[in-house]
């Protein structure tokens, strides 16, 4: 599988009804949501146009200013148009938002008790990456509620659905089928976790301690007993996992469609691990079978480890999966 990171600007579509989402206290109307039955995989129906047709009329008379209001600073860095319908953008990081025609306002950051002066028209947008449990402040005070036009979040019936990953088919086999077979059987070790949130709401430290008693488990990063790689360092992570048959992508909270970097870094780095998964969403709905082993397919994780066991002194068996996976 090869991997393609979704920019919030590829997926820019207009909503202009007002809409209630479960995570995010808006105004109700009436509900326009896009279908997707697998939205983490390539598919046939086209993506979302930038612009419906009301934007577009107006897009054509003047460029769109889009203001983030109290996104990080290294959101916009590297922040383009080229891939949207809707070229004549221009995206800045500012809180002066009178001459806006999107404001972006990140859930978890927000700071002030009340929105400020909006001017009229103007589209206010919700952005989140974090797991719905987290928003928990300013965001659901009587101030704020009501005000955004549009959500822009992994879940999968936001207005704006940006999801941390996309898993493209390839069109070709990267390597030989002797190849996974020599590294199936180069495994020396089973299981491996890089881990730095360390108290979870979905206890996945519990977990891994519980797995622990009948499995090997190496623990890296600040939760672990390990010293692990530096951070975004690909080569050393590739090469720390490279001996491990089995690579605990385990989320930190258990949210529908919250699927994070931890699962989609195995495949867009390469790492020659196989991904377990514990989180909210139905992977096997998402996810090409065979490429990855849920966790909540196991009453605990002790039945979680019996079976991880059993695969890891399978060669052919990991060969399958590591062959699978790179497809």
């Amino acid at each position: 599988m090869e991997y393609l990171l979704l920019f919030s600007q590829n997926e820019f579509q207009s909503k202009v009804n007002y809409t209630y989402k479960r995570h995010f206290l808006l105004q109700e109307n009436e509900l326009h949501l896009r279908t997707f039955t697998r939205p983490h995989t390539s598919r046939n129906n086209p993506q979302s146009t930038a612009c419906d047709k009301e934007v577009s009329r107006t897009a054509e008379q003047k460029n769109k200013l889009i203001v983030s209001y109290n996104m990080p600073h290294w959101w916009i860095i590297d922040f383009n148009f080229s891939h949207c319908e809707c070229t004549r953008c221009q995206i800045v990081y500012s809180q002066n938002i009178n001459q806006a025609d999107i404001v972006l306002f990140d859930g978890v950051r927000l700071s002030i008790k009340s929105p400020p002066p909006r001017p009229t028209g103007q589209i206010w947008v919700v952005v989140g990456s974090e797991a719905p449990i987290y928003y928990t402040g300013l965001l659901h005070t009587p101030q704020w509620r009501g005000v955004f036009n549009w959500t822009n979040t992994h879940h999968i019936d936001a207005d704006i659905f940006v999801p941390y990953g996309l898993l493209v088919q390839r069109d070709y086999s990267p390597s030989s089928r002797t190849y996974y077979e020599s590294l199936a059987k180069s495994k020396t070790k089973l299981a491996v976790a890089v881990i730095s949130h360390c108290q979870t709401k979905s206890l996945r430290e519990e977990y891994i301690k519980e797995l622990q008693q009948y499995m090997a488990v190496d623990v890296y990063g600040f939760c672990g007993t390990k010293t692990a790689c530096r951070k975004k360092n690909n080569t050393c992570l590739s090469e720390l996992v490279q001996p491990y048959t089995f690579l605990l992508a385990f989320e930190n909270s258990l949210c529908q469609d919250y699927v994070t970097e931890k699962f989609f870094r195995t495949f867009s780095d390469d790492f020659p691990v196989i991904p377990v998964v514990r989180g909210g969403t139905d992977y096997r709905s998402y996810f090409p079978h065979g490429t990855f082993i849920d966790a909540s397919d196991f009453r605990c994780p002790k039945e979680l480890a019996a079976y991880l066991k059993m695969i890891g002194n399978d060669p052919k068996n990991i060969a399958d999966m590591l062959e699978a996976k790179s497809r």
